[in-house]
């Protein structure tokens, strides 16, 4: 392992054990002055540090704009691993992960999504592309509960035509239906019911 790699990861492991101790925050800048200090670093360590960060912000960003969601989560989260109080690299991860949702409907990349844009709003209350994330996936959230709670029978064309069916037959079984061309009209509305249903005209 070389020298430089050494000191990124005994920062980005004294981060992480802030953070784990400090769960109710996110870190910010005089945190991570904090921690660099306790480490001992050098100017010249920061600038490693620095450099490593926008790295993974830059490729994070690339991703994203080649809809490379699973790259661009990594990238972004290794950055946020550097800096947590990152207001791009937050916003940026929140909305990978609302484009992966979008193709895949992972309920786990819609919480996360939800997760770092709430927390991009909490350091950057004017953040538009946060409250534009939030807004998205919530308002895609009401709209598929309502569709869930609604259609009825409608819902399900395979028990409406049974329905049909089931009274047809009981009317022609007490003689209501006696005539054959009552019969066959009957039969040509039901698959009109049937294609109409399935979107077939």
């Amino acid at each position: 392992m070389s020298e430089n790699s050494e000191i990124l990861n005994k920062y980005i492991a004294k981060v992480f054990d802030i953070q784990e101790k400090h769960k109710d925050r996110i870190l910010n800048e005089a945190d991570l002055k904090r921690i660099s200090e306790e480490l001992n670093l050098t100017e010249s360590d920061m600038m490693i540090i620095e450099d490593e960060f926008k790295g993974h912000l830059n490729r994070g960003k690339g991703f994203l704009r080649h809809k490379n969601w699973e790259e661009s989560i990594h990238e972004l989260e290794q950055a946020l691993s550097i800096k947590p109080y990152n207001i791009s690299s937050m916003v940026l991860l929140s909305a990978a992960h609302q484009k992966k949702f979008h193709e895949g409907k992972s309920k786990e990349d819609k919480e996360l999504a939800l997760k770092y844009a709430r927390r991009t709003i909490q350091l950057d209350s004017t953040n538009d592309d946060a409250f534009r994330i939030i807004t998205d996936l919530e308002r895609k959230s009401k709209v598929s509960t309502n569709q869930e709670s609604s259609g009825g029978i409608f819902k399900n064309p395979g028990r409406l035509i049974g329905i049909i069916v089931a009274v047809l037959a009981f009317f022609f079984l007490v003689g209501a239906l006696k005539s054959i061309l009552m019969v066959v009209l009957i039969v040509v509305i039901l698959a009109a019911v049937f294609f109409l249903l399935i979107g077939g005209f």
